[in-house]
């Protein structure tokens, strides 16, 4: 049996570090799933607002809390000068990807792979 420790570093490492929202507010995700955390860019070191942090771009577009300020203390951070790090589970999509998340940070992780195959099909993958 593992404990709660080691199940949200599984967790953590699998998908991410999430923000929970206050004050017990809620988003809708793009299945329509009621959501109270939102993933954010683990690898941003300063002050930010949550829609700017927040994972996939765009996820928070419309909702009454994407301006809230997320502290520089309350983010992981991944400072420039470290390896590069390739990321996924994000649900990136063609219309905000492929890129460079930052100088060192990278997703391999596209819902539309046919924007990254020219429109290959999936078994030439």
């Amino acid at each position: 049996m593992i404990t709660k420790d080691q199940y949200n570093a599984i967790e953590i490492l699998l998908k991410g570090v999430e923000h929970t929202l206050s004050n017990g507010k809620t988003f809708q995700d793009k299945d329509c799933n009621s959501r109270d955390a939102v993933r954010i860019k683990w690898w941003v070191g300063q002050d930010s607002k949550l829609c700017d942090i927040a994972m996939p771009p765009g996820v928070l577009d419309g909702t009454a809390f994407k301006d809230q300020i997320i502290k520089a203390e309350d983010l992981v951070g991944y400072d420039q000068a470290e390896k590069p790090v390739f990321i996924g589970h994000y649900w990136m999509s063609a219309k905000n990807g492929p890129c460079l998340l930052a100088d060192n940070v990278t997703s391999l992780d596209y819902s539309d792979l046919r924007y990254l195959s020219g429109g290959l099909p999936m078994h030439w993958l």
